[in-house]
C-alpha cells in the first residue's frame, strides 16, 4: 500500500499514526501558546521567533503555489513501485526540495540529492537538512505530507527527446494533492507554528540565531 496516498488525509497539527515503522511527530495540546518561556528566555525572544516563522511560513505557502500552477513535478523512472524523488534525473525537485531552492538553499538540495534522492522527509533526524525543516515554519508533520511519492514510470527511449512541459500521468493527481494541502496549511497555522517553536525553544535557549529562519 502506498504510505503517500494523496487523498489519505489527516488533520495537520495532530498525532499522525506510524506507518512503515516511523512515528510522525505530534503537535503540543492547544490553548495557550507559550506564555511561560523557559527560564532566562525574555517572552519577546520567542514572540520574535514565531513572528519570524510566521513569515517563513507564509513565504512557503505562497511559494507551494506557485510550484502547484507552475506543474512542473518530477518524474519517477528509476525505482520501481512508489517513491518519493527529491530530485529527477532531469533536475526538477520535488516540492520540498523546491522550496528549499526558492530559500536559497540550492547546495542543501544538490547534497540531499547525493546523499539519498530518495529519502523520506519524516525520517530525516539530523543535519542540515532537519536544521531547514526546523527553521521553515512548516513542522515535520507537513514537511512530509508535502513531499509526495511518484509512481515509477517507463524512461523514454534514448531516440524520444525529452519534453520538459509534457505532464506527467499523475499531474492531475498531484496538483489536486497540492490544492487540497495549501488550504490544510492555512487552516492549521496556529497549531503548526506552537509545534514549530516547541521543537525550536531548546535551540533558542542555547542561542539559536533568528536570522536562522528560512528565507
Amino acid at each position: 500500500m502506498n504510505r503517500r496516498r494523496f487523498f489519505h488525509y489527516v488533520g495537520l497539527g495532530v498525532t499522525v499514526a506510524a506507518c512503515g515503522g516511523t512515528q510522525r511527530l505530534s503537535a503540543p495540546p492547544t490553548g495557550g501558546g507559550f506564555a511561560s518561556p523557559p527560564p532566562g528566555m525574555p517572552p519577546s525572544d520567542l514572540d520574535a521567533w514565531r513572528a519570524a516563522l510566521g513569515a517563513a511560513r507564509e513565504r512557503a505557502i505562497g511559494r507551494l503555489r506557485v510550484y502547484r500552477e507552475a506543474g512542473k513535478f518530477p518524474r519517477n523512472h528509476r525505482v520501481l513501485g512508489t517513491t518519493p524523488t527529491f530530485v529527477d534525473e532531469h533536475g526538477t525537485p520535488c516540492a520540498v526540495g523546491y522550496l528549499m531552492v526558492r530559500s536559497g538553499h540550492q547546495a542543501l538540495v544538490a547534497s540531499i540529492a547525493r546523499a539519498d534522492n530518495n529519502v523520506y522527509v519524516e525520517r530525516i533526524v539530523e543535519g542540515p537538512a532537519l536544521a531547514w525543516i526546523l527553521r521553515s515554519g512548516l513542522t515535520q508533520d507537513e514537511c512530509a505530507l508535502i513531499q509526495p511519492s511518484y509512481d515509477w514510470e517507463r524512461p523514454p527511449r534514448p531516440i524520444e527527446p525529452f519534453v520538459p512541459d509534457d505532464p506527467a500521468p499523475a499531474h492531475d493527481r498531484l496538483v489536486a494533492h497540492f490544492t487540497a494541502l495549501d488550504h490544510q496549511l492555512v487552516d492549521a497555522t496556529e497549531v503548526s507554528l506552537d509545534a514549530a517553536l516547541a521543537r525550536l525553544e531548546p535551540e533558542i535557549a542555547r542561542g539559536a540565531s533568528i536570522v536562522q529562519v528560512v528565507q
